[in-house]
């Protein structure tokens, strides 16, 4: 989720994530703090801004992207193609700063655009 959302999933979550980990059980009862019904309230709000997507929808793709970023550098590859390859290696601050969350993405994005298929 954070990847989708960003940090503030994960800030917005420690607590019923601490309580959920406490449990006993899927099924176990917790009694709701004050930060737990916080962090329900926040969620409640957000995701009834966020924009929303079916993802039962049967939906078609033509292209198929394969892509991964490592701490050094990153490639994308397009199915069925000869020549639908990109890589590049990060700067020494990109390497350091980035969160590999974001790398992700900026390698994906850096295969969109260098991609003429």
């Amino acid at each position: 989720m954070s990847v989708v959302i960003g940090y503030v999933s994960q800030i917005m979550t420690k607590y019923l994530s601490a309580y959920i980990v406490n449990a006993r059980s899927w099924e176990s009862y917790i009694k709701l703090s004050p930060q737990n019904v916080e962090q329900l309230s926040f969620w409640n709000d957000i995701l009834q801004n966020l924009n929303d997507k079916d993802f039962t929808q049967s939906q078609k793709y033509s292209k198929i992207v394969y892509s991964d970023a490592s701490a050094s550098g990153f490639a994308g590859y397009l199915v069925n193609t000869t020549d639908g390859v990109s890589h590049g290696m990060w700067s020494y601050e990109e390497s350091r700063n980035i969160p590999h969350g974001e790398k992700s993405l900026r390698c994906i994005e850096s295969y969109c655009l260098s991609c003429t298929c």
